[in-house]
């Protein structure tokens, strides 16, 4: 019987690439707290594919040492990626990335979030920043336009009757 070759590096090699990513994108930033900023980092390895559901993430003591943090802070940004849903503890076994789901929904999140806080440093305010999203929107989803067209004809047929 022949074997069958995956198209993925093995569990090791992926290890190696992801945490060399990790420590790439992780830049101390004195304006933001440490642990925002690897819940961030994390999050954003995450979108880029370079971490993937059920990798395993470094221990604390790792990531203390190659951050030069105290293992503290690696604990509550560990503990704010689950409780997010973007990871998952084991006993014994350490924390590992969460469902694809969980994770997309918080990384898509972040990104809205930083999105918004660029409108508002460029002093828009809530009624342009809110026509600028649903403008991006409904040029990337053409048809939701029309099915919120749909829909609104639907409710004042329904509520005409």
């Amino acid at each position: 019987m022949a074997k069958t070759t995956s198209t993925r590096q093995p569990r090791a090699a992926r290890d190696r690439l992801w945490m060399t990513e990790l420590l790439r994108a992780f830049v101390k930033n004195p304006d933001q707290p440490v642990t925002t900023q690897v819940v961030e980092t994390v999050c954003e390895l995450i979108a880029q594919g370079i971490l993937q559901p059920g990798d395993r993430l470094p221990s604390l003591t790792q990531m203390s040492e190659r951050y030069g943090v105290d293992t503290y802070s690696i604990q509550l940004a560990y503990q704010q990626l689950q409780k997010l849903g973007v990871s998952t503890a084991r006993s014994r076994s350490g924390s590992f990335v969460g469902s694809a789901d969980a994770v997309h929904m918080r990384v898509g999140g972040i990104r809205l979030s930083h999105a918004i806080l660029a409108c508002r440093k460029m002093e828009m305010d809530k009624k342009s920043i809110t026509a600028l999203f649903r403008e991006q929107i409904e040029r990337h989803f053409p048809d939701a336009k029309e099915k919120r067209r749909s829909a609104d004809n639907g409710e004042r047929k329904t509520t005409a009757q």
